[in-house]
């Protein structure tokens, strides 16, 4: 039986076997995607996490390795992101500063060499696993990919390379099981449970099917591996983390409060990037958990039947669908951020199912539907305005915050603005949703500590805010006490437990600080540039 239980054959194919065709074909596609995304080098450090998580990869030397592998996620500096431990995506950091330390440019390269590395693993996995039409499917997953809507929320955004990190590992394991390799789907499953834990769904998939390609002893080996290595993370994560770790250092790290929103919502937004927002938009609220439990039945249900007819491969794909998706719901972290996996497999099923006249016409279909969404149709230039955002608080005002004077206090105004925060949506469906881009201060202040060496500021948070229009230039004036801030409607929190008092005047806002000291400021976020005030106020002019 082959790797995917397709057919009887008495050997895997090699990789040498793959047609020049087939690489070429392989070739244009990897070309195709690297035009798409031609423009994200000369974005910067985007996302709210990036400044932190390059501030933090820091090493100088052999023992800040082992400290790299033995911290929270980005704990390094400027306090913890996120209470996660996760080695090998510390250690990857680590890596990239070390070859491109603050240059941008070369972390978005990297970003989108692993995309590309990716797709390559999966079109190397379907060949190998396919019997009929080997390279069609290999291409067409390839292909399918390469331009899938979602990778717009990962491939422009530094902050979320550990998405196809742990991916890449994930790919690779299952490659290495389609190989009937135990050493290789036993080292690369570990690794990318320490690039991210959410990848602990893979492993029980590859055991089960090392199984089906190389049998029971095999698949012992590979589960004896897993099951050695596990209890040594677990182990290692309760020792660096104080507990199971997770967002919140109090709260649970398993609950099922917000799986009911995670199935309605997330089966739509993989298998229809593009539609996702209409169909939410026409399909009443109470049906929408329904609607998406009734898509995991039938994708299970699908996947069990093609198992029993010994087409391996399809099932493979759907349990990277469907498994992330539940975990996802049980730890409350669902964003389209981590829709890449199950992305991945959905369109490993679809490659692997079309190989039959009626399947083909399904999946010619289902493309249709991606296409329009697809970074190749419809660029997306969001991350740009976000990264004008993060910008426009570092770079551009980079000589204030080094004449500012020792011990002085930053409050800073969060003006998040109007993008469009489901970049695949925006052609189809509704453009604009308010993006908290500036709020993440510990990321401004790991950035201003490691930049610029100003360990003596004290960042702090003077509102949580969202509005609906778009961040331009802020404006400020002076109006006795009050400082008028002009189009910045804050519609969410105002921090008047720290002393500071909102009143709306119209479009804009009057805000003051009552008794703020001599060397306390405050940073009005914007773009292209921030503005810093003096306090307290009356002032002579901002900054």
């Amino acid at each position: 039986m082959d790797a995917s239980g397709n057919g009887a054959r008495s050997e895997i194919a090699p990789i040498a076997s793959i047609g020049w065709r087939a690489w070429f074909g392989l070739a244009l596609v990897l070309a195709l995607t690297a035009w798409t995304y031609r423009d994200t080098h000369e974005l910067g450090f985007t996302g709210a996490d990036a400044l932190a998580d390059v501030a933090a990869a820091r090493v100088d030397g052999p023992a800040d390795v082992a400290r790299q592998a033995w911290m929270p996620l980005t704990a390094g500096i400027a306090g913890v992101n996120a209470n996660f431990w996760r080695p090998v995506t510390m250690l990857h950091y680590a890596l990239l500063r070390g070859l491109f330390g603050w240059n941008a440019a070369g972390w978005h390269v990297w970003d989108l060499g692993l995309h590309l590395a990716v797709v390559t693993l999966l079109f190397l996995l379907v060949h190998t696993a396919v019997r009929k039409h080997a390279a069609t499917s290999a291409l067409l997953a390839a292909a399918l990919l390469a331009l899938h809507p979602l990778g717009v929320e990962l491939v422009p955004a530094v902050a979320r390379n550990l998405d196809l990190l742990f991916t890449l590992f994930s790919v690779a394991t299952l490659l290495a099981v389609s190989r009937g390799n135990v050493v290789a789907a036993a080292v690369l499953g570990v690794l990318a449970i320490g690039a991210k834990e959410a990848a602990v769904v893979v492993l029980p998939v590859a055991v089960l099917w090392m199984f089906a390609v190389r049998g029971r002893r095999a698949a012992i080996q590979l589960a004896a591996a897993y099951a050695l290595a596990l209890p040594l993370y677990l182990f290692g994560r309760t020792a660096v983390l104080d507990g199971w770790g997770g967002y919140n250092r109090s709260g649970p790290t398993f609950f099922v409060s917000q799986l009911d929103e995670t199935l309605a919502a997330a089966p739509l937004e993989v298998l229809f990037p593009g539609w996702s927002g209409a169909i939410e938009a026409w399909v009443p609220r109470a049906l929408g958990l329904p609607l998406g439990a009734l898509i995991l039945v039938a994708a299970v249900f699908l996947a069990a039947r093609a198992w029993r007819r010994g087409a391996r491969l399809p099932a493979v794909g759907v349990a990277l669908f469907v498994l992330p998706l539940v975990l996802y719901g049980l730890t409350g972290l669902y964003t389209r951020r981590l829709l890449y996996l199950p992305a991945v497999g959905s369109v490993l099923a679809a490659s692997a199912l079309a190989t039959g006249r009626p399947a083909r016409i399904v999946v010619a279909l289902w493309v249709l539907t991606l296409l329009p969404a697809s970074p190749i149709v419809s660029p997306d230039q969001d991350w740009r305005r976000n990264d004008d955002v993060t910008r426009g608080l570092t770079d551009a005002i980079a000589d204030d915050w080094k004449t500012l004077p020792g011990d002085a206090t930053v409050w800073i105004m969060d003006r998040p603005f109007q993008i469009d925060g489901d970049p695949h949506r925006r052609s189809l469906w509704r453009g604009g949703k308010s993006v908290n881009n500036t709020l993440a201060h510990y990321s401004l202040r790991a950035w201003v500590e490691a930049r610029l060496g100003r360990d003596d500021l004290e960042l702090l948070q003077v509102s949580r805010t969202e509005h609906v229009r778009e961040l331009g230039q802020p404006r400020v004036s002076v109006e006795g006490e009050w400082l008028r801030v002009m189009r910045p409607p804050l519609e969410r929190v105002f921090g008047e437990r720290n002393g500071w008092e909102l009143r709306a005047a119209g479009d804009d806002a009057l805000v003051r600080r009552e008794g703020a000291g001599p060397n306390e400021y405050l940073l009005v976020a914007g773009t292209p540039r921030s503005i810093l005030v003096a306090l307290p106020l009356p002032l002579d002019a901002p900054r």
